[in-house]
């Protein structure tokens, strides 16, 4: 709760409440990665500003998130169509 009150009271405060669970839960594995993009993202937004940074670099960042990700999702919904449903419906005798 005391993130909440120092992130609604200063506005510059950089650590979001909600991302601060899974970044504790994911950062003995990670922990050099998540300095290292944050430090690329505070040089990105002084040397832009927060208004060029939100137009450009979050849709630009996004896309490319998204892009690496989708064929995990494609594969997933194929293989749930081509292997698990037709093995449930196997098992299910009415």
């Amino acid at each position: 709760m005391g993130i909440y009150a120092i992130r609604r009271k200063y506005s510059w405060f950089f650590i979001n409440p909600v991302a601060l669970i899974p970044a504790l839960w994911v950062m003995p594995y990670m922990w050099f990665q998540g300095i290292l993009v944050l430090i690329i993202k505070l040089i990105a937004v002084r040397a832009v500003g927060v208004v060029r940074y939100e137009k450009y670099v979050t849709p630009a960042v996004s896309g490319a998130i998204l892009g690496y990700g989708a064929p995990y999702l494609f594969t997933g919904l194929a293989q749930f169509f081509m292997n698990v449903l037709p093995k449930i419906y196997s098992l299910y005798v009415p």
